[in-house]
Order: C-alpha cells, then sequence, then structure tokens
C-alpha cells in the first residue's frame, strides 16, 4: 500500500447493525436494517438500511449499544425529537461525560475536560428548568424568546441569559445534524448577544499599582493562615484560585525555587489535572520562599493538634504533615472550598475599601436576631491579582511571550520539566520583578535572605511590639517561646 493510498474503514454486520469503524476506540457509524413500512404508510416495501448515523464511543461494543438505541428509536418513531428539550439535554450532558472517560482512558487527557463538562452544568439545569415540558420537535424562536422575555423580567443578568442560549443552540446542534430538525431554532433568535463588560464595572474590578502595594503592606501584617497564603500566591505568582487551591507541598521545590501547577482544585474539592497549556513551573522569589518556609513550619505544628467543633464537644481531626497536605490549607488542615473563599474575599475587599454591595437586606429571625444579606458585589475578585500581575509585568518590560507562558495562557505550550533547568532565565525574571515590587512595598520590613534562617534573624532587627502577628508564632514554633521584650 502506497503513502497516498489510505486503508477503507472496516464495517461489521452483527444482528442486523451495520457498523463502520472510523476511527477505532473514538468514531464509528452506524446504519439498522429496518423493516418494510408500506402498510404504516411508507415508501419500502421490502427491508432498507436506514440513514447512517455517527456514533463516538470507547469501543466497538458500547457503539453497538448506542446504535441498537438508535434503531428503537426508529421504530418508535420517536426519532429524538418525541424527548422533551430537558430530557435531549442531559441525555447530551451524559454523553459527554462518558465522551471525557473514555478520552481519558484511551489517551489519557479527558476531552472535553472534567472542568468544562462541571462548568457547563449549570446552563444544563437552566435548560432543564425553563424547558421541561417542551417536545425538542415543537420549539420554536418564538417559544425561546418568550422564556428570554421571563427571564429579564424576573432580573436575570444579560450574561446569564446569553450563556443559556448558546449552550442550548449548542446542544441543538445535535438533532440538526442527525436530521430530526431542519434548523436550530437558536439561529432565529433575535437581541441576544455577548454582553460587553460595563466600563465602570471593569473599572471597580481593577487593582491598581497603588492599590496592590497598600495591600501588601496590609498582608504583611496579618497573621498567616491558608487564606492568606492564596492571595500571596496570586499577588506574586499570578496563578488562578482554583491552582493555588489545588498546590500540595509536594509541588513546593524549595531547592530550585520552583512552584510545580499541576492541577485545579474543583467545586467537589478533587484535584483536575491540568490541561497541556496550563501546567507549568513558575519561577519563586526569594521573599515568597521565606514565608512559605515559615508557613510549612506553622502547619508542622499546627497539623497534629486540629480540632473539630461539634455542638458542644472537640473532634480531634489533625493528622501529621507530609507532602500532600495542601499549601493553602483550611482550619481543618483540608483543601479550602473555592465558594467559600470566594465570599470570604469578596467580604475582604469591601473591608479594606476596593469593593461594595449594591444591595443590601436586614430581617429578624424567629430567635429576634438580626439577619443581614448583602448582594449585588461590585470589586476586584481573585481573578483581579492576576489582571494586575500582567499589566504591571508587560509595564516593567518583562517579554510578552514569557509573561504569556507565565499565565499559562499558551494553548499549544509543552509542559514544563519538574527540574529547575525546566524554569526558563525568562521566567527567572518574572520572579524577580514580582519580587523586587513586594520588597518595594514592605520597604525596610521585607528579609533579604532566601532562607528560614533569615526569617530568625528578621525577629532581631525589629522591636518585639513591631513584630507581624506570623512573625511572632513562627519565632514561638522556631524558639519554643516568645523573647520578652
Amino acid at each position: 500500500m502506497t503513502a497516498k493510498q489510505k486503508k477503507k474503514p472496516t464495517v461489521s454486520f452483527i444482528d442486523g447493525i451495520a457498523l463502520r469503524t472510523l476511527k477505532p476506540g473514538k468514531l464509528y457509524s452506524a446504519r439498522v436494517r429496518m423493516d418494510p413500512d408500506v402498510q404504516f404508510g411508507g415508501e419500502h416495501e421490502t427491508w432498507y438500511w436506514s440513514k447512517s448515523r455517527k456514533i463516538e464511543a470507547p469501543s466497538k461494543a458500547k457503539a453497538l449499544e448506542k446504535a441498537e438505541r438508535y434503531r428503537k428509536e426508529l421504530v418508535d418513531g420517536a426519532g429524538g425529537t418525541d424527548l422533551t428539550v430537558a430530557e435531549f439535554a442531559r441525555e447530551w450532558q451524559a454523553g459527554r461525560e462518558e465522551q471525557s472517560r473514555a478520552s481519558l482512558e484511551s489517551t489519557g487527557i479527558a476531552k472535553p475536560s472534567p472542568r468544562t463538562i462541571e462548568r457547563d452544568e449549570m446552563e444544563i439545569r437552566r435548560i432543564e428548568e425553563r424547558f421541561a415540558k417542551v417536545k425538542v420537535r415543537d420549539l420554536t424562536p418564538g417559544g425561546i424568546e418568550r422564556v428570554i422575555a421571563e427571564m429579564r423580567a424576573e432580573g436575570i443578568s444579560e450574561n446569564t441569559i446569553f450563556k443559556m442560549v448558546k449552550k442550548l443552540r449548542h446542544v441543538l446542534s445535535r438533532p440538526v445534524q442527525r436530521g430530526y430538525l431542519d434548523r436550530n431554532p437558536c439561529d432565529l433568535v433575535e437581541g441576544i448577544s455577548e454582553p460587553k463588560v460595563n466600563p465602570v464595572t471593569k473599572a471597580h474590578r481593577r487593582i491598581t499599582e497603588e492599590d496592590a502595594a497598600d495591600f501588601i503592606a496590609w498582608l504583611y501584617d496579618q497573621e498567616l493562615n491558608g487564606k492568606i497564603v492564596a492571595l500571596w500566591l496570586g499577588m506574586t505568582e499570578h496563578i488562578r484560585l482554583g491552582e493555588a487551591l489545588a498546590l500540595r507541598a509536594c509541588d513546593l521545590d524549595f531547592a530550585n525555587d520552583a512552584i510545580h501547577i499541576r492541577g485545579t482544585l474543583n467545586k467537589k474539592g478533587e484535584i483536575v489535572p491540568a490541561k497541556a497549556g496550563s501546567e507549568r513551573t513558575l519561577a519563586m522569589g526569594s521573599f515568597l520562599k521565606g514565608l512559605l518556609l515559615a508557613w510549612i513550619e506553622i502547619q508542622k505544628a499546627q497539623f497534629p493538634h486540629m480540632v473539630k467543633k461539634w455542638r458542644r464537644l472537640k473532634v480531634p481531626c489533625g493528622r501529621e504533615w507530609d507532602e500532600t497536605a495542601p499549601v493553602c490549607s483550611s482550619y481543618y488542615g483540608t483543601h479550602i472550598n473555592s465558594d467559600n473563599y470566594g465570599g470570604w474575599m469578596r467580604s475582604l475587599m469591601v473591608e479594606r475599601g476596593l469593593g461594595e454591595y449594591t444591595e443590601r437586606e436586614e430581617w429578624v429571625d424567629k430567635r429576634g436576631i438580626t439577619r443581614v444579606k448583602q448582594r449585588g458585589y461590585v470589586g476586584p475578585s481573585y481573578k483581579s491579582l492576576r489582571s494586575f500581575g500582567a499589566t504591571y509585568l508587560v509595564g516593567e518590560n518583562v517579554d510578552v511571550k514569557t509573561a504569556q507562558d507565565h499565565f499559562g495562557h499558551r494553548k499549544s505550550a509543552t509542559t514544563l520539566e519538574i527540574y529547575a533547568e525546566s524554569v526558563p532565565a525568562h521566567e527567572r525574571e518574572v520572579a524577580r520583578t514580582m519580587d523586587s515590587f513586594v520588597k518595594a512595598a514592605l520597604g525596610g520590613k521585607a528579609p533579604e535572605e532566601q532562607s528560614l534562617e533569615a526569617f530568625r534573624d528578621a525577629i532581631t532587627t525589629l522591636p518585639p511590639d513591631e513584630w507581624p502577628a506570623w512573625v511572632r508564632e513562627l519565632a514561638e514554633l522556631v524558639n519554643g517561646r516568645l523573647r520578652s521584650s
């Protein structure tokens, strides 16, 4: 067989199903044998083959199962359009989950990624809620527009509406491809476009260089805990919140001054492996290295003594610190939930005067306690730390391509190696640039050395009444007690 000749797809005939293998373990095409239908008003006097349908499946056995379901659809006369939009959307989502698992088993890379499926789940639930009784065959552009009008009347944002319609268009593309529908009804819906970010809102989200310097000075005086450490990582390494919360002690390479970003923490508390473009190795600046060394020492002392309050009891829940311990640990030594962290950070930004809530509701509960609920937060988020870092690095003449790699934005990036030689010289320049900014913001407080011993020495340079809270705690751990003034 010459280089120009292509191998023909193999066809298997099994129990009235013609299964053509297009890509083994990935893609198949199926036709099913149908009985004569003249007596039912059809045009076939003898048996005939149905239209072919492309099937994504991890094996031939799974493809045959789906082909059998295809035959049942045709025999029942449903053709897929007898399902409600909600049922079809859920079936579509389940198919993507199966595809992701099969891709992970066959190639080691989940496509679509679990994080993408988890993010789409919210839109699928909205579709299920709004189109629970509408059949796929009965869905019209007017029906979609009525649902959009109802959502607007309820005060739902244009961004949320746009995302739901975009996902609905994606879902309904499948019945169009299979010939169930002549045209996607979402294509005829008017008045839907991706909303632009309000310039005022965008300005509220921005963190200026002056704000960042003041914020760093405030951070330095705070007692170290997992949430504060996550803020330091966001300010100096500009990693995503999920990446910061997923970091474990084994991801910190103090010998080579590097941090390995290997995954992200999802809402279920699971670490999802990073995509090829997001897995990377970042250089660790001297200040951050010293701070993390100090924090690890604090964790080692705290972990065995952690207790969980349950009613009037205190239940021991601590464990010995090891390499799997989360860097940004919760009070109980576990990974911090991203939603809880987001709420905590919003409250912090409001307290610092960098953000605000536009709505406030007060009520008195059954016990006579005044409750307060605030909504409509406007201000910086954890992502704003990344935006500030990108702006600052480019403004300091750090090579744009280097900054792009540093932030993990390059889709075709090759995963960096684990060791020090895997950190390019340009990436070291990013760490030095941010290190200089942090030290300038802290003035004379910042230690210059790169070891835990430097923090011990820093204690002797300041009077005890000027020690930050976390320095006091570290001194107690290292020396056994606070030195008296």
